[in-house]
C-alpha cells in the first residue's frame, strides 16, 4: 500500500465533531491606539503596524462584512508563525493583528486587548474533535462537551 492510500484510509476511518467555528477580528492594545490613532475602516489599516501570521494567510487579509467581502494588502508587517505571540506583541502595543477571538478573549478580559472594526470579520475557522471511534468513553465524552462549553464562551 502507497503511502498516499494509508493516508486517505487513516482520513476516512477517523470521525469528527464540529466543536466551535471562530472568526478571526482585528485587535490591539487601548494603548496604541492612543498612541496611533483608532483606524475606523480597513484602509485605514495600511497606515498601521500590522502583525502578520505566517503560514496562515498570504500577505492579503481577506474580511467579510455581510455579504461585502474585502481584501486589505498589508505592507511591511512584522511576521511570526506563532498565534500566541501575534497576541502577545500587539497587547504589547506593537501593532494591529487579526486574531481568532478565541486566542484574543483573555487579552479582552483584562483591558490588554480591544477589538477595531468590528464589523469586519475573517471566514470562520472550524474547530473539531477528532477521534478514531464513536464509541466514546465517558471521560472523552466529558472531555469533548468541556471543551465545547469552553470554546463557545
Amino acid at each position: 500500500m502507497w503511502l498516499s492510500e494509508w493516508v486517505i484510509c487513516l482520513i476516512l476511518s477517523l470521525i469528527s465533531r464540529l466543536l466551535y467555528k471562530s472568526s478571526c477580528y482585528f485587535y490591539t492594545s487601548p494603548k496604541y491606539l492612543a498612541r496611533q490613532g483608532t483606524p475606523t475602516d480597513l484602509m485605514q489599516l495600511l497606515q498601521h503596524q500590522c502583525l502578520w501570521l505566517k503560514p496562515l494567510y498570504p500577505y492579503c487579509w481577506t474580511v467579510f462584512s455581510g455579504k461585502n467581502e474585502q481584501k486589505v494588502h498589508i505592507q511591511n508587517p512584522i511576521i511570526t508563525n506563532s498565534s500566541g505571540m501575534i497576541a502577545r506583541l500587539a497587547a504589547e502595543e506593537v501593532g494591529i493583528a487579526l486574531l481568532p477571538e478565541l486566542i484574543c478573549r483573555h487579552y479582552v478580559k483584562n483591558g490588554e486587548l480591544v477589538q477595531i472594526i468590528p464589523d469586519w470579520h475573517s471566514k470562520p475557522i472550524p474547530v473539531y474533535a477528532v477521534t478514531t471511534t464513536r464509541l466514546l468513553t465517558t471521560k472523552t465524552k466529558c472531555v469533548i462537551d468541556f471543551l465545547m462549553g469552553k470554546l463557545r464562551g
